[in-house]
């Protein structure tokens, strides 16, 4: 009787240490800290280079001050479309909380370019304009959440816009001639977009720019205009 009061005696004591070494355990594990804890939020201070693409569409029109035969040239607006491709550089401070501030500058190779035909008593021809590059310098303000960035941007604009004009008249048997000016001008620009971090230094935009580049005389009479809506993606590689 003794001996089996003994071994039941001794059995319940290795079954409590059992008992508490596995609630030892289980408290150990639950105080352990998760591998699966999220990732602190990471900052969008510092330098970024990139590369940019994307077309435009906008409105042109020439406007002669002067006349040929006594007819003043005056075109009215007409379309102009067409691509971009370049680099970008820019730097960015996270401010307090969420939001985003930065200054940007682009330089874009560009061909938007339109033309519009013209007759008048006597001459008939055509004009055209072309943007042949883009300059932007703009600040940025966003708001981030997460790896996203929604930003409002707006700026100086500096581009050189080819005009031509091509025209022939019936006095004299028929004359015809073509002439054409490159001019670089100083404008504005205002836009919005979206950029999203991939990783922490690979990031993708879309971007929107209205671009002015107002009305600048060129041809020595004809006043030419030049606006543009553009539309591009990008990539930037953030250090």
């Amino acid at each position: 009787m003794k001996k089996t009061s003994v071994i039941v005696i001794a059995l319940m004591t290795v079954g409590m240490g059992g008992i508490t070494n596995a609630a030892d355990l289980a408290l150990k594990a639950r105080a352990a800290p998760s591998d699966f804890s999220p990732l602190p939020m990471s900052t969008w201070t510092g330098f970024y280079v990139g590369l940019n693409g994307g077309g435009g569409w906008g409105t042109t029109s020439h406007s002669a001050t002067g006349s040929i035969a006594g007819n003043t040239l005056a075109s009215g607006d007409f379309d102009a479309s067409g691509g971009l491709f370049g680099g970008t550089i820019g730097y960015n401070y996270q401010l307090s909380g969420p939001w985003v501030a930065g200054l940007e500058a682009d330089l874009d190779w560009a061909d938007i370019s339109g033309s519009k035909s013209f007759t008048s008593a006597f001459v008939s021809g055509a004009v055209s304009s072309r943007l042949d590059w883009l300059d932007t310098f703009r600040g940025r303000l966003g708001y981030s959440f997460g790896p996203s960035l929604l930003y409002v941007t707006g700026g100086a604009a500096y581009g050189s816009v080819t005009s031509q004009v091509s025209a022939s008249t019936a006095i004299l048997g028929g004359i015809a001639g073509f002439v054409g000016q490159s001019d670089t001008r100083l404008g504005w620009t205002i836009g919005a977009g979206y950029e999203y971090r991939f990783t922490p230094q690979l990031s993708g935009k879309l971007e929107y720019l209205y671009v002015d580049l107002g009305t600048n005389a060129q041809l020595l009479v004809d006043n030419v205009k030049f606006n543009t809506n553009i539309f591009r993606g990008g990539v930037n590689w953030h250090f």
